[in-house]
């Protein structure tokens, strides 16, 4: 091959080879571009991640503080000593309440009130009572601890038999408790003895503060012992009684009623003879006149003339 020729071709090369390189640095290299789009790809992965991820770690932690709060409010509410109260002030807000609003009660019956009250009560109840904002709340309340309270509140003319067969049991009496009950005079509220409701209520009331005063009072509220009419006193009693009072202590070897009893009922004279007439009749004397006749009657009374055979 010529020179000319050799010279033409490498020429050609040339050219050729620089209008390829030309164009290749016109056009985007695959391999800048998958580089790139792997960049901007990781860069847009990891801030997405991260975002995720904090979301994600935020209302995860949002919600163990949530479950740790409730549970550790819960232990410490759980954990906390209950309130404890003054039994002394609680029960007599409550004796209060109960004696004015209880259908079963009246404002006399305050202080039995307090005191069965006072038999049932802890600091840890008063607590509890103390807490409760109305009368109803607070009557409700204690009906709960005792329901003999409840049946005794909430009756009327029944409530004695309620009460009584709550704290004493079955009534065994030959007429119904209530017949019974209402057969008998009012009395006086508090009343300790005698045949009367009066009496009858107080045992029952203090019959239901303990199992033990229930053994001693029960008898009591259905008309035994204390709660029975009073018998009149025989001729030598009320003779001895009236002695005592109008010329002080009896004087006599013998026993006065024994005494009295021993002599006749009358003699044959009016004011004269050992005879219970006569030591009456001087006794009258004696007492009249706030006792002016006393100093000379009262031996007359003690069987001294002329009260002698």
């Amino acid at each position: 091959m010529s020179l000319n020729k050799l010279l033409i071709t490498s020429l050609a090369l040339t050219l050729s080879a620089a209008a390829l390189g030309c164009d290749d640095d016109d056009k985007p290299s695959p391999t800048g571009g998958t580089a790139a789009g792997t960049a901007a790809g990781t860069a847009a992965g990891t801030a997405a991640g991260t975002a995720a991820g904090t979301d994600a770690g935020t209302d995860a932690g949002t919600d163990a503080g949530t479950d740790a709060g409730t549970d550790a409010g819960t232990a410490a509410g759980t954990d906390a000593p209950p309130p404890m109260g003054d039994c002394d002030v609680s029960c007599g807000a409550f004796a209060e309440c109960a004696a004015n609003n209880c259908s079963g009660y009246t404002p006399a019956d305050a202080e039995l009130l307090k005191a069965g009250c006072l038999e049932t009560c802890t600091p840890s109840l008063a607590g509890v009572f103390d807490g409760l904002a109305t009368c109803e709340e607070k009557i409700m309340f204690v009906s709960g601890v005792k329901p003999a309270f409840a049946a005794s509140c909430n009756s009327t003319t029944g409530r004695f038999c309620e009460t009584y067969t709550a704290v004493c049991g079955d009534w065994a009496g030959a007429t119904s408790c209530e017949e019974w009950y209402l057969a008998a005079p009012a009395g006086e509220a508090g009343a300790t003895e005698g045949a009367s409701q009066g009496c009858y209520s107080y045992h029952l009331g203090v019959a239901a503060m303990s199992a033990e005063n229930a053994t001693t009072h029960c008898p009591h509220a259905r008309g035994e012992a204390v709660c029975v009419a009073a018998t009149a006193p025989t001729a030598a009693e009320a003779f001895c009684a009236q002695f005592e009072t109008t010329c002080g202590a009896w004087m006599g070897a013998t026993p006065c009623v024994e005494w009295f009893n021993a002599a006749p009922a009358t003699g044959t004279t009016e004011g004269a003879g050992a005879n219970q007439a006569c030591y009456s009749y001087h006794l009258g004397v004696a007492a009249a006149n706030n006792g002016a006749e006393a100093a000379t009657h009262c031996p007359h009374a003690a069987g001294g003339a002329p009260c002698v055979n």
